[in-house]
């Protein structure tokens, strides 16, 4: 294996430097192709769903429903309160307070220690949390 790796580094490496394409072999290399480049970000309507006592975090678009956060262990949740936009807990035997809020075009993670001795629950929930949603 380390021997075709070896083989194959200067071949692609020789390809990529010398530009081997349809241009460059041709020799039309001044002609211009008017491009419009402009990106344009579609942001679709969401909804989201959480299960408090494990944070696991779904959001559904154009009917089709995601996980977007790995399950943590079961937790003792209170103060549960539920809107159409948010949803709000408290895990009381972490000391951490949590609020999930939806934004237009994003879910916003709100987690807040409530104690000024160190919490480490923080470092375990924002981990799976990292949203890459592609809203």
């Amino acid at each position: 294996m380390k021997k075709q790796t070896y083989l194959m580094f200067p071949l692609m490496t020789s390809l990529l430097v010398t530009g081997c394409g349809p241009a460059a072999i041709s020799g039309n290399v001044n002609e211009v192709v008017p491009q419009n480049n402009q990106t344009v970000a579609a942001y679709k309507a969401f909804t989201f769903d959480v299960d408090p006592e494990t944070f696991e975090v779904w959001v559904m678009k154009d009917g089709v429903k995601e996980r977007v956060s790995e399950p943590l262990a079961k937790q003792t949740v209170t103060n549960l309160t539920k809107t159409a936009d948010a949803v709000s807990w408290t895990y009381p035997d972490q000391q951490v307070k949590v609020k999930l809020t939806k934004g237009k075009n994003d879910l916003h993670v709100k987690i807040t220690s409530t104690t000024s001795s160190p919490n480490h629950f923080i470092n375990r929930a924002v981990k799976p949390l990292a949203l890459a949603m592609g809203i």
